[in-house]
């Protein structure tokens, strides 16, 4: 279990530093993933001119965060009651880009939208204009474990103790997926983003139980020997006609 966290923490630089708390008793592997980022913006959000503003949960409900500003010239569209910005790090090769329902849509409904073509579409759409974009500070962590979520989606066979296959890890234990868990890091501030994820798939094998045994029954005359295995000897060989007490 220790290999299994401390890989974690060593590949998201201490961000994750526990991804399972137990193993099952026939948990055979588990394999890992993780993803790691950071990066500074492009244009810094100025520290001086962060404030104490409203946001508004979609219960309709406001809570007051620290929220950042910056002023500048960003890649941005506006269309279907929707804006989106990309705010750059670096030398351009990454971003972040926002996505904000306006007063029609609430974030649920917009993320129904988001389709591979819509999404292609509002790409489309961005163009370079000046603008400033205030968004809230942010640190979040968050943790699922993707069991069910999966199985709706389709993998449901891959959980079943009886029809998966992962033959073409192991030949010789049949296994099955016992558990699918994701935890991840986000921090965003007036520098950069900070980003993690660390994805365990647990598989166990299959316990066959007890097989399907024969029965002798010894109800009719019969042979009978004693043996020394370790000599390969029968010490003892005769005929039981009946069953005299």
């Amino acid at each position: 279990m220790d290999s299994i966290n401390d890989w974690s923490s060593r590949h998201t630089n201490g961000r994750i530093p526990k991804i399972l708390d137990q193993l099952q008793a026939n948990d055979l592997m588990a394999l890992l993933n993780a993803l790691y980022f950071k990066g500074a913006w492009t244009y810094e959000f100025d520290k001086s001119q962060t404030r104490d503003r409203l946001f508004t949960l979609q219960a309709g409900n406001p809570v007051t965060c620290k929220m950042m500003s910056v002023t500048g010239s960003f890649d941005y569209f506006s269309a279907d009651d929707v804006q989106g910005v990309d705010l750059p790090y670096g030398g351009g090769l990454y971003s972040m880009t926002l996505l904000v329902p306006g007063s029609t849509l609430t974030v649920d409904e917009l993320a129904a939208r988001l389709t591979a073509e819509q999404w292609a579409q509002w790409k489309s759409r961005l163009h370079v204009s000046n603008g400033t974009v205030m968004m809230p500070r942010l640190k979040l962590e968050y943790e699922i474990v993707l069991d069910d979520i999966l199985s709706r989606l389709g993998m449901a066979v891959a959980f079943s103790l009886t029809l998966a296959d992962f033959s073409a890890i192991s030949k010789d234990i049949p296994l099955y997926i016992t558990l699918v868990k994701q935890k991840t890091f986000l921090q965003v501030d007036e520098e950069g983003t900070e980003a993690a994820a660390v994805t365990a798939v647990t598989l166990g094998y299959k316990s066959t139980g007890p097989a399907a045994g024969f029965l002798l029954q010894v109800d009719r005359p019969f042979l009978l020997m004693i043996r020394d295995h370790a000599a390969d000897t029968i010490l003892f060989i005769g005929k039981i006609m009946e069953p005299k007490q």
